[in-house]
C-alpha cells in the first residue's frame, strides 16, 4: 500500500516517469510536436505505478481535481438524486428498488 511519504518522496523509476510527462507534454505544445508525444503521454499517464502516485496526491490535495465533462457531471447529479431517493424512502419506511 502506497503512503503519502511514498507520494511525496517517489522512487527514482517513479520520477523518470513523472520527468518523461513533462517533457512529452512539453514537446506536444511545442510547433514541432508530434503524434508520438501523444501516445507516449496516453501511455504513461495509464501506467499503475503513475495512476497510485496521482491517486496520493490528491488525497494530499497537492494536485488539481480533475474537470469533469459535461456528461459526468450529469451523471454524478443522476447518481446523487437516486441516492437522495432511496434515503428518503428508507425514512418514511417505503421500499426501494
Amino acid at each position: 500500500m502506497n503512503t503519502p511519504e511514498w507520494a511525496l518522496c517517489p522512487p527514482a523509476a517513479l520520477l523518470a516517469k513523472i520527468g518523461s510527462i513533462v517533457v512529452h507534454a512539453d514537446e506536444m505544445l511545442s510547433m514541432d510536436g508530434h503524434e508520438f508525444d501523444r501516445h507516449a503521454l496516453q501511455s504513461l499517464l495509464a501506467d499503475p505505478e503513475i495512476q497510485a502516485w496521482l491517486k496520493e496526491m490528491g488525497k494530499l490535495a497537492m494536485i488539481p481535481v480533475k474537470r469533469m465533462s459535461g456528461e459526468r457531471v450529469k451523471r454524478v447529479d443522476r447518481i446523487l438524486t437516486e441516492i437522495a431517493i432511496r434515503k428518503s424512502r428508507t425514512k418514511r419506511g417505503t421500499k426501494t428498488r
